[in-house]
């Protein structure tokens, strides 16, 4: 069963977009769903970089990671996990 969800909640967010800019960034529930979606769905072996980048007051995380030779810029939407975050430090 967890396995289902689990495997149900990658496929959500590989629908939400493509990653390839802001506008079609993923949108993910928290920053650890970045790694699950570049390792089992991208393909991605090495991760450069990462930025906090603020596109009209949305949160995207910009990474460069490698996909064997080919170098890519990934982005997502991480306005989610901010108002999670919003909520828990206002308690």
């Amino acid at each position: 069963p967890y396995f289902i969800r689990y495997r149900q909640l990658v496929n959500v967010i590989i629908a939400s977009g493509d990653g390839k800019s802001t506008e079609t960034a993923f949108k993910v529930v928290n920053v650890d769903d970045e790694s699950v979606v570049m390792i089992q769905s991208l393909g991605i072996t090495a991760i450069g970089t990462q930025a906090l980048i603020y596109v009209n007051n949305v949160p995207f995380d910009k990474i460069t990671a490698k996909a064997g030779d080919e170098e890519k810029t990934i982005f997502f939407d991480i306005t989610l996990w901010f108002e999670f975050l919003a909520k828990a430090l206002s308690n």
